[in-house]
C-alpha cells in the first residue's frame, strides 16, 4: 500500500475504547421516543447488507439512562454481540446517533483523530468474532481482550482511500445482487404473462402428466462421500444451487465407477432438482446444469430430470415451478418425514401441466436469455470487484474475508 512506512502497528485500546453495555430491566426497555436507541443483540439482524443502525425497535430516555448509570456509545461507535449464541452471527453494525446498549453487547469507540468509524468496522469485519469466545458455556468475548488485538493503522487519509475503494466494491456487489433479485421476480412474471396460470391454465393449453415430458426416467445421484481434494467428477450437491444458479466455489469430488457414469453423470440441459433437504423452502430448488466437457456428478440429495426438448425445454419447466401456482402444485406432492422433506420420482412425475407449443417455449427461453446476459454482465462486475477488495482486504488486514460486507453513505 502506498505510504506504508506511517502504518502503525497498535494495540487496539491505544486508538480506541472498548465498552460493554449496561444491564437494562426490561421495564425499561420498552420506550418508542427516547432520547437513545436501545439495541439488543436481536436488534442487529437488520435486513440485507445494512452496516449502519438507521432504525431501532425501542429507546431509552436521558432520565432512565441516568438512573442506570448507563454510558451511551457515541455516534460512529461499531458495535458487536459479545455473549452466547449470537457470537457466532458475527454481525458488527455502526451506530448513527448517540446509543445504548443491553450487557451482551459490546462497542469499540474510535479515537476519530487517528481511526475512522468505517476503517474500523472494516477491520473487525476481517476478524471472526467466534475466534475470540471462551469456551464456556454459554461462549463469551472479554473486554481485555478485545483491547489487545494487535492492529495495522495508516494515515486517516488513506483510511479514507481504502474505506472507498471497498465501499465501492460493496456498492457493485450489491448492484448485483439486487440485479439477481430482479431477475428471480422478472422471470415468474414472465412465465406468467406469454403463458399464463399454471394452475388455472387460462389459456387452454394441451394438459399433460409431468411423466410424458422426460428423455429418460429421472434418478438420484451418488452416495459417494465426495473429498475436497480433486477428483475426476465434481460432485454436485444442494448447497451448490444458490438463488437458481449454480454456485461452484464450494467444490467436492467423486470418483463414479464405469457402470455408475451414465446414472450419475451431468449433460448439458439437465435439470437438477433438491429432492430431500431439511427445509420444506429449499426443497425443489432447481437448476438447469451446463458442465461442458467438464465431468459433473449429483449426490443422492438431488434428482436428475433429463427431459425430450422436443417437447419440453428445462428453462420451460423450471420457471413454471418457480411461479407461486407452479410451487403450489409441487408442494401438493411431497411428504415429511422425522428428519427432512421429500419428493420421489413417481411424485414428481405425477404433477399436472400445461404444455404449450414448442415455438412459444422457445420465444419465451430467448426472453431469458436476454435478461440473464444482462444479469450475468453485473455478475461480472462483482466478481472483478470481490476479487479487487479480498486483494486489498488480505494486504491491509493480512487475512481472508469470505464477502466483505460495506458501509453505504451515512
Amino acid at each position: 500500500m502506498n505510504n506504508r512506512k506511517f502504518w502503525h502497528s497498535v494495540k487496539l485500546s491505544q486508538v480506541a475504547t472498548v465498552q460493554s453495555g449496561a444491564g437494562f430491566p426490561l421495564p425499561y426497555q420498552g420506550e418508542k421516543n427516547g432520547e437513545y436507541p436501545f439495541y439488543k443483540v436481536s436488534d442487529m439482524n437488520i435486513p440485507g447488507n445494512e452496516v449502519f443502525m438507521h432504525r431501532h425497535n425501542n429507546a431509552i430516555s436521558e432520565d432512565v439512562r441516568k438512573l442506570l448509570k448507563a454510558k451511551p456509545f457515541p455516534l460512529g461507535s461499531v458495535i458487536f454481540p459479545k455473549i452466547g449464541a449470537a457470537i457466532a452471527t458475527n454481525k458488527k453494525r455502526i451506530v448513527v446517533r448517540p446509543s445504548c446498549a443491553d450487557n451482551n453487547v459490546m462497542g469499540i469507540i474510535p479515537d476519530e483523530k487517528t481511526l475512522s468509524p468505517e476503517f474500523l468496522y472494516y477491520i473487525l469485519n476481517s476478524k471472526n468474532l467466534s475466534d475470540f469466545a471462551s469456551a464456556s458455556n454459554p461462549p463469551s468475548i472479554r473486554k481485555s481482550e478485545v483491547e489487545d488485538w494487535i492492529i495495522s493503522v495508516p494515515p486517516l487519509d488513506e483510511q479514507r482511500r481504502i474505506v472507498d475503494i471497498l465501499n465501492h466494491a460493496a456498492s457493485i456487489r450489491r448492484l448485483r445482487d439486487e440485479t439477481r433479485t430482479k431477475v428471480r421476480e422478472i422471470v415468474p412474471a414472465l412465465f406468467v404473462e406469454m403463458f399464463g396460470d399454471p394452475a388455472t391454465n387460462p389459456k387452454g393449453w394441451t394438459v399433460v402428466g409431468m411423466v410424458a415430458l422426460y428423455a429418460e426416467k429421472p434418478n438420484y445421484g451418488t452416495m459417494l462421500k465426495p473429498n475436497t481434494q480433486g477428483g475426476t467428477w465434481l460432485d454436485l450437491r444442494v448447497a451448490n444451487i444458490q438463488g437458481g444458479k449454480l454456485d461452484l466455489s464450494d467444490r467436492k469430488y467423486v470418483e463414479l465407477s464405469a457402470k455408475d457414469i451414465a446414472r450419475h453423470s451431468v449433460f448439458d440441459g439437465d435439470l437438477l432438482m433438491a429432492r430431500a433437504i431439511g427445509s420444506r423452502d429449499h426443497l425443489g430448488k432447481c437448476v438447469i446444469a451446463y458442465p461442458g466437457k467438464e465431468k459433473w456428478a449429483f449426490d443422492s440429495h438431488l434428482m436428475r430430470v433429463r427431459l425430450n426438448v422436443n417437447k419440453a425445454l428445462p428453462i420451460y419447466i423450471k420457471a413454471l415451478l418457480e411461479t407461486e401456482s407452479g410451487r403450489r402444485l409441487f408442494l401438493e406432492k411431497i411428504r415429511q418425514s422425522a428428519v427432512q422433506f421429500n419428493i420421489n420420482v413417481g411424485e414428481f412425475s405425477s404433477i399436472v401441466v400445461p404444455l404449450p407449443p414448442l415455438s412459444v417455449q422457445q420465444e419465451f427461453a430467448e426472453r431469458v436469455a436476454e435478461i440473464e446476459a444482462t444479469a450475468a454482465l453485473s455478475d461480472k462486475a462483482a466478481a472483478a470487484a470481490d476479487q479487487l477488495s479480498q486483494s486489498l482486504l488480505s494486504q491491509v488486514f493480512g487475512q481472508r474475508q469470505a464477502e466483505p460486507v460495506a458501509p453505504c453513505a451515512a
